[in-house]
């Protein structure tokens, strides 16, 4: 049961709508109706200002990465789990950011995860998080584009995920999350086929 009620949490956590919040509250608009339409950090950065953006982007990353720190123990109640911490993290982490992607809180129709995501690997696998995190700063650098950096950053998950001493199913998440995070960017993927994805000009 308290596992049950740790991925609970996770989930709602991860679901409260920040970007969207931040909207009503700063600027009296919903950002679901504006840029991108995404309740994501991203499109708060294009609609509400940078200042603000990045204060979404500051408590989605927490949305993740305070799940996988407190929740931990409840999560290793499970039997299935068996005291294996890695494993009950990516499950914590991955309902984070279910929770973000469908949020309870607005007709489960949330953003595309990746912040809350990297609060979650920041906290639960600091190494990979570096990784991913450098192969994003690569990738935007040149390209300026938000969703290419973030699917190859997602990439750099799944790949650098295998070469750790993880257990099978801990490595399964990864690649589950790498999958669950590039289907939440299929319509970035669809404009970036065509040339039309935003970018952030320097």
């Amino acid at each position: 049961m308290s596992a049950w009620v740790a991925c609970v949490g996770a989930f709602l956590i991860g679901g409260i709508p920040t970007a969207y919040l931040a909207g009503r509250w700063c600027r009296g608009v919903d950002v679901r109706q504006h840029g991108s339409g995404n309740v994501g950090a991203t499109n708060a950065v294009r609609v509400l200002g940078k200042k603000i953006g990045i204060a979404v982007f500051v408590v989605d990353l927490l949305k993740g990465a305070l799940p996988v720190l407190c929740l931990q123990e409840l999560a290793l109640g499970a039997v299935s789990i068996g005291g294996d911490r890695a494993l009950a993290r990516i499950l914590l982490a991955l309902c984070a950011v279910a929770g973000h992607v469908f949020t309870p809180f607005l007709g489960f129709k949330g953003g595309k995860g990746v912040a809350t995501g990297a609060g979650a690997l920041l906290a639960g696998f600091p190494g990979l998080f570096g990784i991913c995190a450098l192969v994003w700063v690569l990738v935007y650098a040149p390209t300026r584009v938000v969703s290419i950096s973030s699917l190859a950053g997602l990439a750099a998950l799944a790949v650098a995920g295998l070469w750790t001493d993880y257990s099978g199913p801990v490595k399964g998440l990864f690649f589950l999350i790498f999958v669950f995070l590039t289907w939440t960017h299929r319509s970035n993927i669809s404009r970036l086929i065509r040339g039309e994805e935003l970018s952030f000009k320097k």
